[in-house]
């Protein structure tokens, strides 16, 4: 399927004129892909954040890992004094 577009007068000599990233830009638009392209970079944009949000909490757990060794000792160290002081309570 064939598509024609209407070029104003001057705007010819202004594409062949412009600099390659410019005539770039034009074409991209012309054909649809600076939507495609913004789509794109929003995801990329998304995508790096998911990363950075990643990296956070692996972060956070890892924090919370080194505290959980020190706190169940601790733990198992209460449990044992309450299993201790029951039992004097009973004698």
């Amino acid at each position: 399927k064939e598509g024609y577009s209407i070029i104003g007068q001057g705007k010819v000599e202004q594409i062949m004129n412009a600099k390659p990233e410019d005539r770039r830009l034009i074409f991209e638009e012309a054909t649809g892909l600076m939507v495609y392209k913004s789509r794109k970079e929003e995801i990329e944009r998304k995508i790096d954040s998911s990363k950075n949000n990643l990296y956070i909490y692996a972060q956070r757990i890892e924090e919370a890992e080194r505290r959980l060794g020190p706190l169940s000792k601790q733990a198992d160290a209460a449990k044992e004094y309450k299993e201790y002081s029951d039992s004097l309570k009973f004698n």
